[in-house]
């Protein structure tokens, strides 16, 4: 399989783009594997929260996703965290390993995603972990 991991990374962000603009939360959690998790440290509330799975995304995005207001999502491109590929444990599957940075709210963050093909073939959320790294007027 000849993967292009830009390319592969930036479908992605592509088609959660809209999801998070459109605080559209069965779109958004379909992006993610059934078994997949989300690590959120202070972008939809004031704690740390890791939740796995859709039921737990969903029902934890419907409570404060529209608070966030996620916007501007733009691939990291910088050498160290551009798009690369990694094997995917215990399969024989190739994963995609990105950096992207959002607008939020409270201000700026960063994200980090791990990106696995599902079983239709499709790159979906193994892991994604948002953070916000600035303060708005901080």
């Amino acid at each position: 399989m000849n993967l292009d991991p830009f390319h592969t990374a930036s479908d992605w962000i592509h088609s959660c783009s809209p999801a998070f603009a459109g605080a559209d939360v069965d779109r958004l959690t379909r992006l993610f594997l059934r078994d997949g998790w989300r690590r959120d440290l202070l972008v939809f509330t004031w704690d740390f929260r890791s939740l796995e799975g859709h039921n737990k995304i969903a029902s934890c995005l419907r409570r404060y996703w529209e608070k966030a207001q996620i916007k501007d999502i733009c691939l990291d491109e910088s050498k160290e965290l551009s798009p690369c590929t990694f094997p995917f444990a215990n399969s024989q599957a190739i994963g995609v390993d990105f950096a992207f940075s959002f607008e939020c709210v409270h201000g700026h963050g960063r994200a980090h995603a791990r990106i696995v093909p599902a079983a239709d073939g499709v790159f979906r959320a193994y892991t994604l972990l948002m953070q916000l790294e600035d303060l708005v007027g901080h």
